[in-house]
């Protein structure tokens, strides 16, 4: 594997291509259209949420 940090270590077998295309695969097909916003991470699905919010202001400012 020639990925900086993972070099001249085993890949951990969720990552190999065979494991992760079928996820791939459902993340890009209509069965997933319940799942927008979301990502793959390992073996789960995790949403990953955005929020905006007013901000602040410093004193004086």
């Amino acid at each position: 594997m020639d990925i900086p940090g993972l070099r001249d270590r085993e890949p951990d077998p969720v990552m190999l291509p065979e494991n992760v295309a079928p996820g791939v695969l459902f993340m890009a097909s209509d069965l997933a259209a319940d799942h927008s916003g979301k990502i793959l991470s390992g073996q789960e699905i995790a949403e990953v949420k955005m929020l905006t919010t007013e901000g602040f202001r410093l004193k004086g400012h």
